[in-house]
């Protein structure tokens, strides 16, 4: 990762961060570092952003991170799955928590409790 691409990076999470801020909404969020294939070309003291920097953005900005390669292909399969299968979770919770028959948590309409972000 290019340190200017992490530079914007930081700005795009925080400014996330800002948007929904007092809302309850809780958006899915992976930080992908690109290119991990060259990790053997540059290792760790040369390279523009550290897997710890990127890790610890990821930690601050509640989001998962993983490092992968879109020329290797390393990760890509297995984090675009995971980030599925958690869009998936999060959606059933909240479409259980919509369809409750209990009284709902709040006074929004169903489609703003299934769709907090749009």
């Amino acid at each position: 990762c290019k340190e200017q691409s992490f530079t914007n990076v930081q700005g795009w999470m925080q400014d996330i961060q800002e948007k929904l801020e007092g809302t309850d909404c809780s958006p899915v969020v992976m930080l992908l570092g690109n290119k991990v294939d060259l990790a053997d070309i540059q290792p760790e003291p040369k390279r523009q952003v550290t897997y710890r920097q990127a890790h610890q953005l990821a930690q601050r900005s509640n989001a998962t991170f993983a490092e992968v390669s879109a020329t290797s292909g390393h990760q890509v399969t297995d984090t675009t799955m995971e980030l599925v299968v958690t869009l998936l979770a999060a959606r059933k919770d909240a479409m259980d928590e919509a369809l409750d028959l209990d009284p709902p948590s709040s006074d929004k309409p169903l489609t703003e409790r299934l769709f907090c972000c749009s």
